[in-house]
């Protein structure tokens, strides 16, 4: 039996609807304190020698092997201090999947309440996904800010274990021409 003539939509769905955030969530600035950016600047600043076309005349070998052994020792403690930003970045998708996926249960519920109130519900699979979009924006606003730096400190490791490779075997060259 039906007491309400006037339809529920996905309006009033997203005003029953609230979602929690899955973790506190940080921005990057959050993740990268100052600290870390002179940490990054160190391993630039070594990386820098070497963009110059006459640095094979201009670093001898031992400054060489001092500056793999110091971008090794930069690239582990880049390692150490961001092993938990990585992690958390790589879960990212799945929490947001989690929200979404609690905001379309939430919805059954909403719909199952109206309809057991004698109410018409005008929602659609569509409008339940869209709203679970909605709802969870500024979840997937945050994250991919801490994805963000993620993706900046991975770029940064890469860049430097790259970089020392290329010295390593610049090194073994330079010596088979001395």
């Amino acid at each position: 039996m039906i007491k309400n003539t006037s339809k529920k939509t996905i309006t009033a769905f997203s005003e029953k609807i609230t979602i929690d955030l899955p973790l506190k969530l940080k921005t990057p600035k959050e993740y990268l304190s100052d600290t870390d950016y002179l940490l990054i600047k160190d391993i630039f600043d070594v990386i820098n020698k070497y963009k110059v076309p006459s640095w094979p005349d201009n670093v001898p070998i031992t400054e060489i092997q001092a500056d793999i052994i110091y971008l090794q020792a930069l690239q582990a403690t880049l390692s150490f201090s961001f092993s938990h930003l990585i992690s958390y970045s790589e879960s990212l998708e799945e929490q947001v999947k989690i929200a979404r996926s609690k905001v379309r249960i939430n919805s059954k519920s909403v719909k199952h309440e109206f309809e057991e109130n004698g109410e018409i519900v005008s929602v659609t699979l569509d409008d339940v996904k869209d709203l679970s979009y909605t709802k969870t924006e500024d979840i997937w606003a945050k994250l991919q800010d801490a994805k963000i730096a993620a993706d900046f400190i991975k770029f940064i490791y890469y860049a430097v274990r790259d970089h020392v490779a290329m010295l390593d075997k610049a090194i073994t060259r330079m010596v088979r021409f001395d």
